[in-house]
């Protein structure tokens, strides 16, 4: 597929850039901001130490601040056009690997602004991942018939064969076990819906494979099988593992096991879902659904190849208890209003006499809920059914006798509790 010449630096002179970001899934939320004009085609994204997103944007990988998608420097400008397939952060954060598969290099770019350098040339390279402990692989398909992951010395360029999988290149990750994660392409077009594999490969496996041989399929296990057409695969930091499914158009969360636990965002299956990088969180909760957005973000490249490029910024997102009028309320009817929560769940709804100064973790299973409201000072409780969409909405009537309370749901999906809602004072006048 062809990649535009055009840049990040024609957004000055565009009036303005439609956005037509992903669609967070069920207890998330998103933010997208432009990456690129229409037709630029990035080719590769990940995070910087920073937080900013390095991205090739057509014409060169640039630093760009996904607050707000303004550009921020020019990290590497390759010699000519190219058609890049890669930007990864290593480990350290010292610098980026740039792959391209028109001349097949790919460019250690240093972050410390030191002169970037041609490492390897692996023909048709597709993507790079790092292992547990620095080491960097690439998926390649030189005859676009099979693909071959090698590892790569970046001191001289040689590549050693680990893997040889049946059909196109995919993406691949590493596990923080150092397991080996592949998601076969197919070599139809459009992809059969349903018929791909990640496959997942034992660390000792891939241990064996250095020097001479190499694994095959039959020493993988299927670990999500029924997939169609994967872009990128990423770890969270608990070990889930998160896939972009480019042909459905959706990214989906999987647990250890390789079962799916969520659908993180969906876009409409003729668009793209390409890259993912995700960034650990600074708080007791986890990149789950209905959980606090200090559990993690998710970035994530959107396009339609032709009108638009998005940055999509994916956060876990609470569910939310409130109430019309807002506090304080006058004597007469009020309605109780819960959002965002689980379909057709439920919200066990605390009322106390009192808050506590912070909120702290509080665990249902494995699952942090994050509690606001002192449960010593409980004056009473009561369940509020959600519909399809997460909501509901609960009139009451205010007596007219000053109060203050303090309340917070806490959100069943009818297998147990997903998550709190952040904690409310409501006076009453």
């Amino acid at each position: 597929m062809s990649r535009s010449l055009l840049t990040f630096s024609l957004l000055a002179l565009l009036p303005s850039v439609s956005l037509a970001s992903v669609t967070a899934g069920a207890g998330f939320s998103n933010t997208a901001v432009a990456a690129a004009p229409g037709g630029a085609f990035p080719g590769g994204m990940d995070l910087l130490p920073s937080g900013h997103v390095a991205i090739f944007d057509g014409s060169a990988v640039v630093e760009v601040d996904p607050a707000d998608g303004s550009v921020l420097g020019t990290l590497y400008t390759p010699p000519g056009f190219v058609f890049g397939s890669f930007v990864k952060t290593d480990p350290t954060g010292s610098f980026l690997l740039f792959g391209e598969s028109l001349l097949h290099t790919i460019t250690k770019i240093p972050l410390d602004g030191s002169p970037t350098s041609v490492v390897a040339t692996v023909s048709n390279n597709f993507d790079c991942a790092f292992d547990a402990v620095g080491a960097a692989y690439v998926t390649a398909s030189p005859s676009g018939t099979t693909t071959q992951v090698y590892r790569l010395n970046l001191v001289n360029g040689a590549t050693d064969q680990i893997l040889e999988i049946t059909g196109p290149t995919g993406p691949l990750a590493f596990d923080a076990m150092n397991n080996l994660y592949y998601a076969e392409a197919s070599g139809t077009f459009p992809a059969p819906q349903g018929q791909q594999t990640i496959y997942r490969f034992a660390k000792a496996k891939v241990q064996t494979a250095t020097g001479p041989g190499h694994l095959t399929e039959s020493d993988g296990i299927a670990f999500v099988p029924g997939v169609t057409s994967v872009a990128d695969l990423v770890f969270d930091d608990e070990g889930d593992l998160i896939a972009s499914d480019s042909s459905e158009g959706t990214i989906r969360e999987y647990d250890a096991g390789g079962n799916l636990s969520a659908t993180i965002a969906t876009e409409e299956p003729s668009k793209g879902i390409t890259n993912l990088a995700f960034a650990a969180g600074n708080g007791p909760s986890v990149f789950g659904p209905f959980q606090d957005a200090s559990g993690g973000t998710l970035v994530a490249l959107s396009s339609d190849f032709f009108s638009y490029n998005d940055l999509n910024v994916l956060t876990p997102a609470r569910p939310t208890l409130g109430t019309t009028p807002n506090s304080p309320i006058p004597a007469g009817p009020l309605t109780f209003e819960v959002d965002g929560g689980p379909a057709n769940g439920t919200v066990l709804v605390l009322v106390c006499a009192q808050g506590l100064a912070t909120e702290v973790a509080a665990y249902a299973g494995v699952t942090p809920l994050l509690v606001g409201v002192d449960h010593n000072t409980l004056v009473g409780a009561f369940v509020l059914a959600l519909d399809g969409a997460g909501s509901v909405n609960i009139p009451a009537n205010h007596g007219g006798a000053p109060a203050a309370i303090f309340v917070q749901g806490f959100a069943h999906d009818g297998a147990g509790f997903v998550g709190s809602t952040p904690p409310a004072a409501i006076v009453l006048k």
